[in-house]
């Protein structure tokens, strides 16, 4: 990949999209294409997770004025990178909030909680009660927060 312009994934899309539109941040493909499939705007990035850095630029640019919901794996990683994600975005996006979906089993994603019976309803409705994110928060269905120091202490303690 040495060389070559990374973008964000669904590109054109993104950029085509009015400002304020709900954009979804996922850790890849596979469930980038399950969201399309349920009539959201998603995008993610090549590489996985904690590849952000790659298209944070990029991404700025295209989601600037957009609100922007992103959708953490459920594991360490996802949960970093998901932190990497909002944080980039502070400043661009005209709202940022991270919402760690209910019920997902370790490692699972966004196609495993729709696969389990999620909807793009419920998905939609529990996106607007993610608290918005001046600096990265972890919200699931709204009952359980965590702030970025708490998870700083809980990675460390690790």
């Amino acid at each position: 990949m040495e060389g070559v312009r990374r973008v964000p994934y669904r590109m054109p899309q993104l950029a085509a999209a009015a400002d304020g539109a709900l954009v979804f941040v996922v850790e890849g493909e596979k469930d980038a294409d399950r969201l399309v499939g349920i009539g959201l705007l998603p995008t993610t990035n090549p590489g996985g997770a904690e590849k952000w850095k790659f298209v944070a630029d990029e991404a700025k640019r295209v989601l600037h004025g957009k609100r922007v919901v992103v959708l953490p794996d459920n594991d360490d990683p996802g949960r970093r990178h998901a932190e990497e994600v909002a944080r980039s975005l502070q400043g661009a996006a005209s709202d940022v909030r991270v919402l760690a979906l209910p019920d997902l089993p370790p490692k699972g994603d966004v196609s495993d909680w729709l696969g389990a019976g999620g909807t793009k309803d419920e998905l939609v409705r529990l996106s607007s009660t993610a608290p918005a994110t001046t600096k990265p928060t972890f919200a699931s269905s709204g009952t359980r927060v965590r702030d970025e120091r708490a998870l700083r202490r809980e990675l460390v303690a690790r």
